[in-house]
Order: structure tokens, then C-alpha cells, then sequence
């Protein structure tokens, strides 16, 4: 709890006893999109995926989405969240031991 710009009471612990330093304590959104329906705001999400389709319809890949900022702590305006970039194209394959590009 904040009290103007002093936190009062609570707040997350400087490590998580199990996890240690590596502990996520918030929510890690994923989502998928399938164009031409966006039924979720993609850049909107820590990761996202926007599948990618050839002519007759057939699934190439997915543009990679990275974001978000598993949220915020109070006045500190480094943890404010953002919106996604494309950070690149993954292929699909039909064994996930070879990846090959079926486009």
C-alpha cells in the first residue's frame, strides 16, 4: 500500500524462497491471433502469435509478438507496460524434431 510516494505495507519479497531471483510474480499473457480475425489486441501481451498462411490457406508460421511488462509497481515509470514488437518468424513443421518450412 502507497502512501503518496512511500510504500506503507505490503510489497513483493526480494526473493521468492523457491525461485529465488528467477520468480515471475505476475501474469505471463500468451495469445494466438489467426488473420484475418484478431479476436485478441496481440500487442497488447507479454507473447503473441500471428499465424501466417500462403495463398491457398495453408499455415507457413507465426510472426512473434514480445511486450507487455508483466505489469507495473507504483510511481516507478520504468515498469510501466508496452506495447509488442515483432521480434520474428517462426516456421512450422510436421515433426517438432526436424523443423522444416512447409511454405
Amino acid at each position: 500500500m502507497w502512501v503518496g510516494d512511500e510504500l506503507v505495507a505490503g510489497g513483493e519479497p526480494e526473493a521468492e524462497p523457491i525461485y529465488g531471483q528467477t520468480y515471475l510474480p505476475r501474469k505471463f499473457k500468451t495469445v494466438v491471433a489467426v488473420p484475418p480475425s484478431n479476436d485478441v489486441d496481440i500487442y497488447a501481451h507479454d507473447l503473441g502469435y500471428i499465424a501466417i498462411t500462403d495463398d491457398q490457406g495453408k499455415l507457413c508460421g507465426f510472426n512473434v509478438t514480445v511486450g507487455g511488462g508483466l505489469g507495473m509497481s507504483h510511481n516507478q515509470i520504468d515498469t510501466f507496460p508496452r506495447l509488442a514488437d515483432v521480434l520474428g518468424f517462426c516456421t512450422v513443421s510436421k515433426r517438432s524434431t526436424s523443423p522444416k518450412r512447409l511454405c
